[in-house]
């Protein structure tokens, strides 16, 4: 029987990629990386925001091609800016990219989302009107299998319906070794290694369309949109305050459902960084709540 050449290794389109935020991180950060603040180097797993500029990433190819799918991006880009980071500084911190600077052309507002904006990102100027509580979710799941004892790690997504292999791929390989042909049955007993899986925090908050600048009328009707941030951004925000968020549009179920259960779907934001926003026009949190009760009272009065 003739043997298999199996290609192994990242693909030459994520090698490119990769190179191309090297070569970013270089340029733009490499006097960061080692002159990190004393407080961080004090501390062990410490997690510190990178912003990255929109306008700088998109002079690297092929980095603004990579952000069709910006999640995956930026992905990237963490492992490579931690990979240098820790050949330039070997103190154990984490550092977590944040994009930030979006273009006018991805200025969005809240009320004007629909479901064919799943997927794209965008900025938007808001207020944080509800925080909950920080929780956490599986970020990557470990699984053991019990025949061979290999491991396998497998990416998961926020409040999806955790992802297993269906088999193990490692036992596959050993019985088309030994017998030429694939086993009848899935081979390899997949358990869930709950002490290995990675974590990683998050908070759910409410965002509302209204951000009390001179220039702009209070917005008719208000609109709120549920939405989640990650890692060190958890608790950073507080209800009342008024912030513009980068974040990508994401499709989600129900509350009190499931995707099993009902069809319907709501929008929510995943947030990957957060701005401040000048030139507000109240300059007390207590003038700015008191304008948007008035503002809501009207909302209620026109139905």
């Amino acid at each position: 029987m003739p043997s298999r050449t199996r290609t192994t290794g990242p693909s030459r389109s994520l090698i490119e990629l990769m190179n191309a935020y090297g070569k970013y991180f270089e340029t733009e950060f490499k006097s960061h990386f080692a002159s990190l603040p004393e407080e961080l180097n004090e501390s062990r797993d410490a997690v510190l925001s990178v912003p990255m500029k929109y306008s700088d990433l998109v002079k690297y190819d092929p980095i603004a091609e990579s952000f069709e799918n910006v999640l995956s991006s930026i992905e990237v880009a963490n492992t490579v800016l931690n990979d240098r980071s820790r050949e330039l500084n070997p103190v154990e911190y984490r550092l977590r990219p944040r994009l930030v600077d979006l273009p006018e052309s991805r200025q969005r507002t809240l009320e004007s989302l629909r479901m064919r904006d799943r997927g794209k990102f965008f900025s938007f100027e808001c207020m944080v009107s509800d925080v909950q509580i920080v929780m956490g979710y599986i970020k990557t799941a470990a699984y053991h299998c019990k025949d061979c004892g290999v491991d396998v790690k497998v990416p998961q997504k926020i409040a999806r319906q955790r992802k297993k292999p269906r088999f193990c791929k490692s036992c596959f390989d050993i019985a088309i070794e030994k017998d030429g042909t694939p086993p009848p049955i899935p081979p390899g007993w997949l358990e869930l290694d709950v002490e290995e899986c990675e974590y990683e925090d998050i908070q759910y908050l409410k965002l509302t369309n209204w951000v009390p600048r001179p220039e702009k009328p209070a917005p008719d009707p208000i609109t709120h949109i549920n939405a989640v941030m990650d890692d060190e951004l958890v608790s950073t925000l507080k209800e009342g305050q008024f912030v513009k968020v980068n974040a990508i549009v994401e499709i989600d179920h129900l509350p009190g459902r499931d995707y099993v259960k009902d069809t319907r779907r709501v929008l929510v934001l995943r947030i990957l960084s957060v701005e401040e926003i000048q030139g507000l026009e109240y300059s007390t949190r207590e003038e700015m709540a008191e304008k948007f009760r008035m503002l809501e009272a009207e909302d209620e009065d026109d139905y």
